[in-house]
């Protein structure tokens, strides 16, 4: 997931929107953090990291709060 948010190439947001669902919570921690950082790239991913913000794991639901936050303002991890 980490590779993938890394590249900042829009079609890594699909893959990236499965590891959402994943069983491990440091899954769709990284996958969240990653879809972050390819900023208004990864919009499709917005309803589900939505929904990850009732996720029982706290460091996902951060994750995917930063995420949005990110998506919406358009800036990226690596910017700031």
């Amino acid at each position: 997931a980490d590779a993938l948010g890394r590249i900042g190439a829009g079609p890594a947001a699909g893959p990236l929107q499965a590891r959402l669902r994943d069983a491990v919570a440091d899954v769709r921690q990284a996958a969240a953090e990653a879809l972050g950082r390819l900023g208004r790239a990864a919009v499709p991913a917005v309803p589900l990291l939505l929904e990850l913000q009732g996720d029982k794991a706290e460091a996902v639901r951060r994750a995917a709060t930063d995420a949005l936050v990110k998506i919406v303002t358009g800036t990226s991890h690596d910017a700031g």
